[in-house]
């Protein structure tokens, strides 16, 4: 990084405490980065977010106001600001096993434990602007793809996002014009591997559902798999809507009615609808992944349903 370059960056920095503010602000700016805005509630910095372009963000997980997390996902999933990929560094005085799983799901590129020194802060920006790691999608994730090598499958690659913090340290000139290319780019490759993943994770939620409709045994779970079933087949719908998935319309507006129906029928949801959710959700798969054979299809999501299962029982085990 060329400390030259530093004061160009717009750094928002959230946290609720005043000495810690005052603390990180002041050491920044010795170090040349002087063009900091700082926040101490949570809906002032979301609407900073919606108005301006931060080329990073520093936000703590206890901002109040507001759910921080959330914001961060929000940021990811294009809903808040016009920019997915603007780094993001979460810090956090939670260092509990949930708040971290909840800060690492929600996108963020780091996390840091408090206490924390301003040295440790300065490391994490270099490493972020000059090895940022490239995103990966799922059906419920967008960010940095922390996967080791032998965890890594050929089916879920991995991509490079536009870096901001990169941009302006590098003293390139940020043309709107030319970032809101890169972004339309990025989010084009966001949007084909998460309609992918989708296809895998209905097909396999209602592998789960269909049983425990002909057995007649709706449990808490079944009711959660059905509300999950119908949040990703809304957002599936709203994501097909362009020329390239234009095979796969007709059949997530299907699918998106008969789910609705079901969720409506609870406890006891039409057995035919059900099936017909199968037919459907085998055939979006199908459309969406053209490499796929129906074999290799039914093959794949037995293996996860039968994975699934072996951790429920072992869960079950354990209480």
């Amino acid at each position: 990084m060329k400390n030259d370059n530093r004061d160009r960056v717009l750094i928002f920095f959230g946290d609720p405490d005043a000495p810690i503010r005052q603390v990180i602000r002041t050491t920044m700016a010795s170090e040349n980065y002087r063009n900091i805005e700082v926040f101490n509630k949570l809906q002032t910095l979301r609407d900073s977010i919606r108005n301006l372009d931060p080329h990073l963000i520093i936000i703590d997980s206890g901002l109040p106001e507001g759910d921080a997390i959330k914001l961060i996902s929000d940021v990811r999933l294009g809903k808040v600001g016009r920019n997915p990929f603007v780094p993001i560094i979460t810090t956090t005085w939670e260092p509990d096993r949930k708040t971290v799983r909840k800060i690492v799901d929600s996108g963020t590129d780091d996390l840091l434990v408090k206490p924390l020194s301003p040295a440790q802060l300065m490391t994490r920006i270099s490493v972020l602007a000059d090895n940022r790691k490239p995103f990966v999608v799922t059906s419920d994730y967008i960010g940095p793809d922390r996967r080791d090598d032998s965890a890594r499958k050929p089916d879920m690659p991995c991509f490079d996002v536009p870096n901001t913090l990169e941009m302006a340290l590098s003293g390139e000139d940020i043309d709107q014009t030319k970032l809101d290319g890169l972004i339309k780019e990025a989010m084009a490759e966001v949007n084909e591997q998460r309609l992918k993943r989708h296809s895998y994770q209905i097909e396999f939620l209602v592998r789960l559902i269909i049983p425990a409709v002909k057995e007649g045994k709706i449990t808490i779970d079944t009711t959660a798999q059905i509300e999950k079933l119908c949040e990703i087949s809304e957002d599936m719908e709203r994501r097909v809507d362009d020329p390239q998935f234009e095979n796969v319309v007709e059949l997530s507006e299907s699918f998106t009615e008969i789910a609705s129906s079901v969720r409506k029928k609870l406890p006891e949801p039409d057995p035919m609808d059900v099936q017909v959710l199968a037919e459907v959700s085998q055939a979006i798969l199908l459309a969406l992944n053209p490499d796929l054979t129906q074999d290799s299809a039914v093959t794949e999501i037995t293996d996860m349903v039968r994975k699934f299962s072996d951790r429920a029982t072992a869960a079950e085990l354990r209480r």
